[in-house]
């Protein structure tokens, strides 16, 4: 009487008959097996990252931004979170402590007073996307940017001759 001989059992089918931990100890985390199939965790993976990847796409041609104050959370283009500085006027000080208030116009133009005056002129402007902000004074010879939290601003400045500060603002 002849025995019938089974072909071996390899390791990677051993582990996927027995739902075993592997070496990494990841129960049934299967690598592609001698069949092709891929085991259950790892599919769903990458399910979850096909579909994360679509739902980014999909954010990303409805016009879908995301907030750049470090909030993570998805504002339309449409309704922005944070609403826009136009017609707002916001005062503080910087880190000279130096009083500033700042009107925000229409058209991108910036009136403001600070400790040596009262300004409106056509070379200072605003530009702002979402929660980010760019004050530009003088053409260019100071500039200020920062972010939006509520009724706070605030951020970094320099200027031409190499002079940096910090500024925050308040929502008046």
């Amino acid at each position: 009487m002849r025995t019938r001989r089974h072909p071996p059992v390899t390791d990677m089918a051993r582990l996927r008959r027995s739902g075993g931990s592997g070496k990494h100890g990841r129960k049934g985390m299967t690598r592609t097996g001698e069949d092709g199939t891929e085991g259950d965790e790892v599919a769903r993976s990458r399910m979850a990252m096909l579909f994360t990847m679509l739902a980014v796409a999909v954010l990303a041609l409805t016009g879908c931004t995301v907030a750049t104050a470090g909030t993570g959370v998805a504002e339309r283009a449409d309704r922005p979170l944070t609403p826009s500085l136009e017609g707002t006027v916001w005062s503080g000080t910087d880190s000279d402590g130096r009083y500033y208030v700042f009107r925000f116009k229409a058209g991108s133009r910036l009136a403001y007073t600070s400790p040596t005056g009262t300004f409106d002129k056509s070379s200072d402007t605003w530009t702002q996307r979402g929660a980010t902000i760019t004050l530009t004074f003088n053409s260019g010879y100071a500039v200020y940017k920062g972010s939006i939290v509520g009724n706070d601003m605030g951020g970094r400045a320099s200027n031409v001759v190499g002079k940096k500060w910090e500024w925050s603002v308040r929502k008046q």
